[in-house]
């Protein structure tokens, strides 16, 4: 459907494109609404309900229909799993010692690097258990230190690639740029990289940075520039507890809406920052805040599991928040605090 006249009644992708008015006299079952920015998706939504069509019946947009519907389809009437995003850090090595970092580097006493026999089989063990997700995000620490990187992509590449829609690295670009047997495989598995800009705290990143640019460019690996950019402060680490009863801190974790989970070592945490914070050693680990994949694999997933592994990455939880959220700010949805990116620790 297209606000164009001139494209009505020509193929877009092997469809006919209508009018809106054309399509409203058939009125087919529902209207998900696919558009190429979120202002537009916003201003089309409004259009149906001036039509008199209402949202989460008539219509959806793509995000809500992604991320809610979808995997509740996927789970009931045809036993997959679908996931929103999932995080993992195989290493917590970076050579940045940032006060607020968000993955919680500085709390690591020891920078170690995960053995990517563990990584690969924690992989098998995810996709065995997940049919297709949204986002993979490889991160650390700084990825490009991990030992094994090119191992790592090449084996998500290789055996998952299929099952995963948007592959991501993430890196500060403050390391060298990689060779180009590592960009080739960024290239070849369609990877993108997000390259988060720390020139305005740390100007002399700026040289290394531009060489980044100049490179992904040459190999036509897909990158995002992540600029102008403040961090959430968490603040974490405060005293005394925000959200004191159960139900404040369901309320707290469901208006968050953290859109990712965190996967390691077979446990998928809730909240991404949660299991961040933890793998880093800044905090203490508790059952209730992950789905444990030991319990619904042996010989091959349960597939009984699949509707409560559905759930689960939804927000339902057994106590429907993180352990963490009773002194966190939470996810840009509701935290009003922010810091200057990459401010090094004295």
């Amino acid at each position: 459907i297209d606000a164009d006249k001139e494209k009505w009644g020509r193929e877009y992708c092997g469809y006919t494109v209508f009018s809106l008015n054309e399509i409203l006299q058939y009125r087919r079952e529902a209207i998900i609404i696919i558009a190429m920015s979120y202002q537009n998706e916003i201003n089309a939504m409004k259009k149906l309900s001036a039509y008199g069509l209402k949202n989460g019946e008539d219509f959806f947009g793509h995000r809500c229909f992604l991320d809610i519907y979808l995997p509740i389809y996927a789970a009931y009437n045809c036993g997959k799993v679908y996931h929103k995003g999932i995080v993992i850090a195989p290493t917590r090595k970076c050579p940045l010692n940032c006060k607020h970092c968000l993955n919680f580097m500085p709390y690591v006493e020891k920078p170690t690097d995960d053995d990517i026999s563990d990584v690969k089989e924690d992989l098998d063990r995810l996709f065995g258990c997940i049919d297709y997700m949204r986002l993979l995000s490889i991160v650390g620490g700084e990825i490009f230190l991990y030992y094994a990187h090119k191992e790592l992509f090449k084996y998500v590449g290789e055996k998952y690639r299929n099952q995963i829609q948007e592959l991501t690295v993430t890196t500060s670009a403050i390391l060298e740029v990689p060779d180009d047997e590592t960009l080739e495989l960024l290239k070849k598995y369609d990877f993108i990289v997000n390259i988060s800009d720390y020139r305005r705290t740390l100007p002399n990143l700026a040289n290394n940075y531009s060489k980044w640019i100049e490179k992904l460019k040459e190999h036509g690996v897909q990158f995002v520039q992540i600029v102008d950019h403040d961090w959430l402060d968490l603040d974490v680490f405060r005293k005394e507890d925000m959200w004191k009863t159960e139900e404040e801190r369901i309320e707290h974790f469901d208006a968050c809406c953290i859109p990712w989970n965190f996967y390691r070592e077979g446990k998928l945490w809730s909240c991404s920052w949660a299991g961040l914070a933890v793998s880093a050693g800044a905090k203490e680990e508790n059952p209730c805040d992950y789905f444990d994949l030991h319990s619904c694999t042996g010989q091959g997933f349960d597939k009984a599991k699949s509707k409560e592994l559905m759930e689960f990455g939804m927000g339902y939880s057994e106590k429907g928040y993180s352990e963490m959220c009773s002194k966190c700010n939470g996810n840009v949805t509701i935290n009003a605090f922010s810091v200057p990116p990459a401010i090094q620790a004295s």
